[in-house]
């Protein structure tokens, strides 16, 4: 959040460092739970993917992002679990990127855009960055507006739910930060975040768990935030057949990812090859991505088909498994986090937060954490001496990319 690799190169270095220290650290117990097994058997694989793509350079950042996800999560999974230190942490969290959000909406962007214009821009680029700037979409840090919302929708349910389980200035404290983030939410106008956590927020009403009242004023008050939405970005939002409308343009790379499936349904152009044929399949009015914003499409167009669809059910089934699982107090940390889990999953059937690696960490940590209570034995020292040996290898290879 503070350095994100997909914005600064240097994060990734960072990133590699302290995930490869987390699971050195909890190697006796994280090297025997069955998911490590995996990461294991994911290796030879993502480097025969990585092979076989059109652009085999381009592979190193995601396969590296997904392993060091994955062993960060295991990480977090074999660490011992504190709900009360997660709930304030992650009310820091949220606290601090919601307060830089809206300090970009009210004073940051109008600033900057006004100093851009003064300028007089003529470039392309330099236009198409006002544009940007006068949109008044906070960044929070991250690579979209979008992004940030991926993020919000993450953090803001398990600060809430912890807070609504406390009392005192610590539950006035908890629901301002949890206020301030859904404030920053709404300020994205991120629509794709928003309807994921709207979506989330149904699927615990069709549980039953939770009172259909409460499921009924989240559901209103998401619905006010995504009309407003709406009507502050009505020409792209509204109107479907439009140039610039986002509906259009992500049908685009939908239909281009799908292409790339069809001609490459068995190994894919790679991981990260989807950028590079991308050009290839573009058509008149498209425009520039290097993500799908689908993730099932992107991952079929990456890996091939069959892997492709696989890696895409393992991904819903460990992010939003957990809500449907849950039997738990609702009042809890651990239950806002299986909702928020949801949200990301499902806003990655409309966007691409998933294949930046600040948030597949941040929601791989999360996920570990509901997954603690999991007997902890202690692995064999070989397979002990492995996992570090990977965990070193991982970071070698994020330091030097």
């Amino acid at each position: 959040m503070v350095a994100p690799p997909e914005i600064v190169g240097s994060g990734l270095a960072a990133l590699g460092i302290l995930i490869a220290l987390a699971a050195i650290a909890t190697a006796a117990t994280a090297a025997s739970r069955p998911s490590s097994r995996w990461v294991f058997a994911a290796i030879p694989v993502a480097l025969a993917a990585g092979r076989m793509g059109i652009a085999p350079g381009e592979a190193v950042e995601p396969v590296v992002a997904m392993l060091l996800a994955a062993m960060a999560g295991i990480a977090a999974a074999a660490s011992s679990r504190r709900d009360e230190t997660m709930g304030r942490l992650f009310a820091v969290f949220v606290a601090f990127v919601g307060g830089r959000a809206l300090y970009e909406t009210v004073w940051g962007l109008p600033s900057w855009a006004a100093r851009v214009r003064e300028s007089a821009p003529t470039t392309t680029q330099g236009l198409a960055l006002l544009t940007r700037l006068e949109q008044g979409r906070p960044y929070g840090g991250f690579l979209t507006p979008a992004a940030l919302g991926g993020f919000l929708i993450l953090a803001v349910p398990p600060v809430a739910a912890w807070a609504i389980g406390k009392r005192g200035s610590l539950r006035a404290l908890g629901l301002a930060a949890a206020a301030l983030g859904a404030a920053a939410l709404a300020a994205t106008r991120s629509l794709s975040a928003l309807g994921a956590l709207a979506c989330a927020v149904a699927l615990c009403g069709l549980r039953g768990r939770v009172r259909p009242r409460v499921v009924a004023a989240a559901a209103a008050a998401i619905g006010v935030a995504i009309l407003c939405a709406g009507l502050l970005r009505a020409d792209a939002v509204f109107s479907p057949a439009a140039g610039d409308s986002p509906w259009r343009l992500r049908g685009g790379n939908v239909r281009i990812a799908l292409q790339i499936a069809r001609e490459h349904p068995l190994a894919g152009v790679g991981p990260g090859g989807y950028a590079e044929a991308f050009p290839q399949y573009r058509r008149s009015g498209d425009n520039e991505s290097r993500h799908a914003h689908n993730l099932p499409s992107e991952l079929a167009a990456d890996w091939g088909v069959p892997i492709g669809l696989a890696l895409s059910a393992v991904f819903f089934l460990t992010f939003a498994g957990p809500l449907f699982r849950w039997s738990g107090d609702l009042k809890t940390f651990g239950f806002g986090l299986s909702v928020g889990l949801a949200a990301f999953a499902l806003h990655n059937l409309a966007d691409f937060t998933a294949f930046l690696p600040s948030l597949l960490v941040f929601a791989a940590v999360s996920r570990g954490l509901l997954a603690q209570n999991v007997a902890r034995d202690r692995a064999h020292p070989g397979v002990r001496a492995a996992w570090i040996t990977v965990a070193a290898g991982l970071a070698v290879v994020a330091v030097s990319s």
